[in-house]
């Protein structure tokens, strides 16, 4: 019984149309979109681990450093890029500050394939005029 069940499943998922979705928007660090928290102080972006009990795997400019515990702080300088993952959810943030702004790109991509559904994506970019 038990493989006929693994059987049915696996026809199902293998048969469903995959739906690939794509968000974009903007937003200031005040309203911070996926991170918890995003500041900017003396010429560097730090930002804050996601309020949520995943523990994603994160890597600086693709150096581990370890997991993104929540409350966790990071300090990115202009050109860092910081990709968070885990099982079905990768986010990477990268950081560009200018003489007159700061800018953090962050995009944060969902694959549900496994389970029978699309892949999600979410694109937000995040400014603010340089203190």
């Amino acid at each position: 019984m038990k493989m006929l069940y693994i059987l049915m499943i696996g026809f199902v998922t293998e048969n469903m149309a995959m739906a690939q979705a794509t968000n974009t928007e903007t937003r200031t660090f005040a309203t911070p979109a996926i991170f918890s928290r995003i500041v900017q102080s003396n010429g560097v972006i730090v930002v804050t681990s996601p309020d949520t009990q995943t523990r994603f795997l994160a890597f600086l400019n693709s150096t581990n450093i370890g997991f993104a515990d929540l409350g966790r702080d990071f300090v990115l300088r202009s050109g860092d890029t910081l990709d968070l993952a885990e099982k079905h959810t990768t986010i990477k943030a990268e950081a560009a500050i200018t003489k007159t702004e700061a800018r953090l790109t962050v995009t944060k991509v969902h694959d549900a394939r496994s389970f029978g559904y699309g892949v999600t994506t979410n694109v937000v970019v995040l400014t603010e005029k340089r203190k």
